[in-house]
């Protein structure tokens, strides 16, 4: 005989003496017995369970007619409502009804009264059996359920799809990417076939793969498979396919997993069609093209004319091995130095090769996988070319020094000749004069085409040096130079040689009249140039003295002397305006661009 395990047994009986009784047989046989009397006591008392846990109730004797108030049927009802506990009927009743209206409950038993104690203690027993089988099975119900869930948590989480059909082919379950793939859902497609999924030509090819692995029982794994796309683009995916059984052990069907591999395809061709175009590109140039390690081995090598080739077979020996020494070394610290910087490095080189000793410039960029390209290009032709152009520069520059010095010296021969046609016209003052002007115009050219010859370029000049050079001279040519106080003030800049010499004309012819007019009859006297220019390319000129002035009768515009006249078309071929104030002395203002007008 079984012997309870401190099991609490709530007695619900209105008579007492009845009560009393059945505690008694109960208690005999080990277990703690709870009574009431009444259906609302009952439900009552299991609402306490909570709270009394040393009386906690396992089992529930329940009496049918139970007086006034609810009867026994109801109050079961409600306590199994709110509670999973095995109840048992104990009545007198015995008639059909009374006894199928308890089973509709859910109850553990029916014991009618006077059966006698060894059937009520079986009865209870049976009923604790049956209530813990109950508890366990549902238990493994729930478990089993809570793994089908996780399951299909798991199995709608993969970045797989992943299906099973039966053996007609029909689907009979997909998982969540499948469906996104695909483009349809599960509830359009379960207990349908590829058919429906499908274009027939793709499904046809499907079923055909199934049925051949449902006969043979040999799995297909990694086949590459195009699909159409839920918006009708073409789509890849590796799928792999094989048998599931049942619990039997029997083959079920065919269960399916594929990956979408449309990106890695078009990934892959993008590749493919990148590597054909560099292979154009490099087919197409006429450099030698290099792979190297940073150690200076020749992984790779192309070449457009095979005899710019040191050696026929390059792949797999050292720049050490294939260069002479000094060569070698010259790669090696490329090598380390675009490794290093992470920066294109150059150098040049010439080498003995088939087609001759060659001159090479090589250019030795990184990769991201930390080999070396180099891209060598033959320079020879170039080499060459440079070479002659520098020995026509030289031949160029030798020439034009030679002609400004020729016309500098043509220049100061007539100069002498005019001075000395000004000294044998001593009894004609005003022809001597125009000799001296003219030579002293001979004179400021002569000092720009002195300066063309000694500079490194002959096209421009220095404004300062001229200026400063051609204004002391022509100061100098006066008897009233070591008077006079000159100032001179030129900024620093370069001009075309040819706007230099209008430019020294202009300053020579004003400086000649300055000299002339403003210090006569005077034991002192000042005499400004100053040349700026300006921020917007503008060269200012100021020629100034601090003699009378120009006479009142002189009129500048109508003016007809053949300096002024000069001055003013000089002035027109810089592009400039020339203007005359007279305050305090006489002031002349000359502007003009520092480059010709376009």
């Amino acid at each position: 005989m079984e012997t309870p395990l401190q099991k609490t047994i709530l007695l619900v009986e209105d008579d007492r003496l009845v009560a009393m009784l059945e505690k008694k047989t109960l208690e005999a046989a080990g277990y703690t017995v709870v009574t009431v009397s009444t259906g609302e006591d009952a439900v009552a008392r299991l609402a306490q369970d909570e709270r009394i846990d040393d009386e906690r109730i396992d089992l529930v004797l329940m009496d049918i007619d139970l007086g006034p108030g609810i009867d026994g049927t109801e109050a079961a009802e409600r306590i199994l409502s709110q509670h999973d506990l095995p109840v048992v009927f104990l009545s007198s009743h015995t008639e059909p009804e009374v006894v199928e209206k308890t089973e509709g409950i859910g109850s553990y038993g029916y014991i009618v009264k006077n059966s006698g104690d060894t059937v009520l203690l079986a009865s209870i027993r049976m009923a604790f059996r049956l209530h813990e089988a109950r508890v366990q099975l549902n238990a493994a119900s729930e478990q089993k359920d809570r793994a089908v869930r996780d399951l299909g948590i798991v199995f709608d989480s993969v970045p797989a799809m992943i299906w099973q059909k039966d053996l007609q082919g029909r689907f009979l379950r997909v998982n969540k990417p499948w469906c996104e793939t695909v483009g349809v859902s599960r509830e359009e497609i379960l207990g349908k076939t590829a058919y429906d999924a499908f274009p027939e030509h793709l499904a046809a090819a499907s079923v055909a793969e199934d049925q051949e692995i449902l006969r043979s029982g040999v799995p297909r794994l990694g086949a590459i498979k195009p699909y159409p796309t839920k918006n009708g683009d073409p789509g890849w995916i590796r799928t792999d396919k094989m048998v599931f059984t049942d619990e039997r052990g029997e083959v079920a069907g065919v269960i399916g997993f594929a990956v979408d591999i449309t990106e890695q395809r078009q990934a892959e061709e993008a590749l493919r069609e990148s590597e054909a175009r560099n292979n154009a590109i490099v087919r197409a140039i006429p450099d030698l093209v290099f792979v190297h390690e940073r150690s200076g081995k020749y992984l790779d090598c192309h070449a457009f004319d095979k005899d710019l080739l040191v050696a026929e077979r390059l792949i797999g020996s050292t720049v050490q091995e294939a260069l002479p020494e000094e060569t070698a070394q010259k790669f090696l610290e490329a090598f380390e130095c675009a490794a290093t910087t992470q920066e294109v490095s150059v150098i040049e080189y010439s080498l003995q090769v088939p087609a001759g000793t060659r001159e090479f410039e090589a250019r030795i960029a990184p990769m991201d996988n930390g080999l070396l390209l180099s891209i060598v290009r033959d320079v020879t032709e170039r080499k060459r070319a440079e070479k002659e152009i520098r020995e026509l520069v030289v031949e160029k520059e030798n020439l034009l020094r030679e002609v400004h010095h020729r016309v500098k010296n043509t220049m100061n021969t007539m100069v002498g000749v005019l001075n000395l046609e000004a000294d044998r016209l001593e009894g004609h003052p005003e022809a001597a004069a125009a000799m001296q002007d003219a030579g002293n115009r001979f004179q400021s050219m002569e000092l720009l085409y002195d300066q063309l010859y000694r500079a490194d370029t002959h096209i421009t000049g220095s404004a300062q040096d001229y200026i400063t050079q051609l204004v002391n001279k022509v100061v100098a040519l006066f008897p009233s130079a070591e008077t006079v106080e000159t100032v001179i003030s030129v900024e620093e800049f370069v001009m075309d040689a040819k706007r230099l010499s209008k430019l020294g004309l202009i300053v020579n012819e004003l400086v000649t009249n300055a000299m002339k007019y403003a210090f006569r009859g005077r034991t002192d006297g000042r005499l400004t140039v100053a040349v700026d220019r300006g921020a917007d390319e503008t060269v200012t000129v100021v020629v100034a003295d601090d003699g009378p002035g120009l006479p009142d009768s002189l009129n500048i515009d109508t003016a007809s002397s053949f300096g002024l006249t000069m001055v003013e078309a000089l002035t027109e071929g810089l592009g400039g305006t020339i203007r005359f104030e007279r305050n305090a002395g006489t002031r002349c203002v000359l502007e003009f661009p520092v480059a010709p007008s376009r």
